[in-house]
């Protein structure tokens, strides 16, 4: 007696295949997604802080607030936050470019010690050494003109007349039937 497959049985075994109308589709997604990211990153990122800010805005609702006030009392709160957080940061990176140079100097002078404490064949005094002959190698290798700092380059003013009549000019070479013929 043959025994045939059941129904669920083979409904099973093709759930873990991918066939080709299946990667076809999944291709085309995530092309689609590829594409128009542009369009679906701010959308996402605005139903994020919506989902964020939910609570806030329900609570305000319970205190008696109608809709839009709480809407709006949640989104500037929410950018309040975010202002006063980068307000946070950029003084933190101030302060750090300021303290840098002792900083610095403190890591030169740590990484000295812990050379000299730990003898000639220690793995940091090669490590040092190595990096030392890695930047003296480039440093040779360089010409003579990218070691030197670029000159600024010379801007002209123009009086709007005078980029007017350059536009005009470079339209016209532009616009101009080439000299060759197209057979």
């Amino acid at each position: 007696m043959s025994e045939t497959p059941s129904l669920t049985e083979s409904a099973s075994s093709s759930v873990g295949r991918i066939t080709l109308p299946r990667m076809a589709t999944i291709v085309a997604v995530a092309a689609v997604l590829y594409v128009a990211q542009d369009v679906f990153l701010p959308i996402a990122i605005a139903m994020l802080i919506a989902f964020a800010l939910s609570p806030l805005v329900s609570g305000a609702r319970r205190m008696g607030l109608p809709m839009l006030t709480s809407v709006l009392l949640a989104t500037a709160l929410a950018f309040s936050v975010i202002g006063l957080l980068s307000l946070i940061v950029f003084y933190q990176l101030a302060d750090l470019a300021v303290k840098l140079p002792s900083f610095q100097a403190n890591i030169i002078s740590k990484l000295d010690a812990i050379q000299s404490a730990s003898g000639e064949a220690s793995l940091m005094s090669r490590l040092m050494e190595m990096a030392a002959s890695i930047n003296s190698e480039i440093s040779g290798v360089l010409p003579e003109k990218a070691r030197q700092r670029p000159s600024p380059c010379r801007c002209r003013w123009c009086s709007p007349a005078t980029r007017l009549k350059s536009c005009k000019a470079w339209w016209s070479r532009s616009s101009a039937p080439s000299r060759r013929q197209v057979l």
